[in-house]
């Protein structure tokens, strides 16, 4: 069962489906990384606070009322096929828009199981708000754009102005020591900007859980 929706305020709210690390690896890699980011000089560091890191699967934009009640039916719907937990074994260390230059500084995924498992659940919960947007009951995020491509990371800080962070994300890449992240659940959450770190709200969350197929299956 998801958690009772609470409707954004008058005028909306600028809103995201994603899914998030657990504790136990947000402790980990809060160490790991405290290297990373030490004296960098010239350029001010802005991490990430742990408790928002995430991996976006879909960015909705600023929703009304009504459109955001649509976003949760569509997740409603979808919650039977989201597919069982899964871990994600974040061995990539990047930056975008490279090395050379880096404005910010990402976590992502070893391919493998885990990762398939990640874009499988992208693409299942594209599907829906993407029907939505073409009955116009959702904006389109990106109009006239073509769909990019999902690249799942974790932004972990943004650095300004951009530095060649090069040999510094050679040496620090993660290691077997660092633990996975469990990935339990699929959340909707809305974003409050104007502030030096943004503050990111859960509205409803759905548990990751096996199929009816897959429950026979595994039995």
């Amino acid at each position: 069962m998801n958690t009772p929706f609470e409707r954004p305020r008058a005028g909306g709210g600028r809103l995201f489906v994603a899914v998030q690390p657990d504790d136990a690896m947000r402790d980990a890699y809060v160490a790991f990384l405290a290297g990373v980011f030490e004296d960098l000089p010239g350029t001010r560091v802005r991490a990430v606070p742990p408790i928002n890191w995430h991996w976006t699967l879909r960015f909705l934009g600023h929703l009304d009322d009504e459109q955001a009640g649509n976003a949760v039916r569509a997740l409603d719907r979808a919650v039977d096929g989201l597919g069982p937990p899964f871990e994600l074994d974040n061995a990539e260390l990047g930056a975008f828009p490279n090395g050379a230059r880096a404005r910010a500084v990402w976590l992502a995924p070893r391919r493998g199981e885990g990762r398939d498992a990640l874009l499988a659940l992208h693409r299942r919960v594209s599907v829906p708000f993407a029907n939505l947007e073409a009955q116009g009951l959702l904006p389109r995020t990106d109009p006239g754009s073509p769909p990019r491509p999902f690249r799942p990371h974790l932004t972990l800080a943004r650095l300004r102005p951009p530095i060649d962070l090069r040999a510094r994300l050679h040496s620090w890449q993660p290691n077997a020591s660092l633990p996975n992240a469990r990935i339990r659940e699929l959340v909707l959450v809305r974003s409050h900007l104007g502030h030096s770190t943004p503050r990111y709200e859960t509205l409803a969350s759905w548990p990751l859980r096996r199929t009816d197929d897959e429950n026979r299956t595994s039995g």
